[in-house]
């Protein structure tokens, strides 16, 4: 095999970063989210078409629903969930609008898919935001200390949240 390269940007000089690429469970796209972008790329890896789908402002996370059938993109700035049904890929995504108080920008879905944890390590907030996928609800907890990451248990019955100890123990 020999490998293609695709082009994603029309900028060949100062392209913007390709910060995440996520291939569809069936091999069929790659959604590529790009540093200080506003819409995804979405690339069809069998004609090498390129094209860009709506995700709205400074996504910043993108990641594969458990179930393998959505993806979803979190856009820190205009602080929305964007959730693509994999099997109607040209169909608009449903926007779930989050908190406008809060900045979350990464999500740690539990593996059954119903809840999904929002948090940020960009900011010096001590919370995080706890999604119900069924109700599409989130609820909004405080913590003692800024997120560095989040860890869910493999039943999903139990989050762990890990601080920066720069700020203390």
């Amino acid at each position: 095999p020999s490998p293609s390269r695709i082009q994603i940007s029309e900028d060949l000089v100062d392209p913007p970063l390709a910060e995440e690429v996520l291939i569809t469970p069936d091999g069929q796209y790659a959604f590529v989210r790009q540093f200080g972008a506003t819409d995804l790329l979405l690339v069809d890896l069998d004609d090498l078409d390129v094209s860009s789908i709506a995700v709205g402002d400074n996504p910043t996370d993108l990641d594969l629903m458990p179930d393998g059938l959505h993806a979803i993109a979190l856009a820190r700035a205009s602080r929305e969930l964007w959730i693509y049904d994999l099997a109607a890929i040209g169909d608009d995504a449903r926007v779930v609008p989050l908190p406008s108080t809060e900045y979350f920008g990464s999500i740690v879905m539990s593996p059954d898919g119903t809840k999904g944890l929002l948090y940020s390590t960009a900011t010096e907030l001590s919370r995080f935001g706890a999604w119900n996928t069924e109700t599409d609800e989130v609820e909004v907890r405080g913590l003692v200390k800024p997120v560095s990451s989040v860890g869910i248990s493999p039943d999903g019955g139990m989050a762990l949240i890990f601080h920066p100890k720069d700020n203390g123990d």
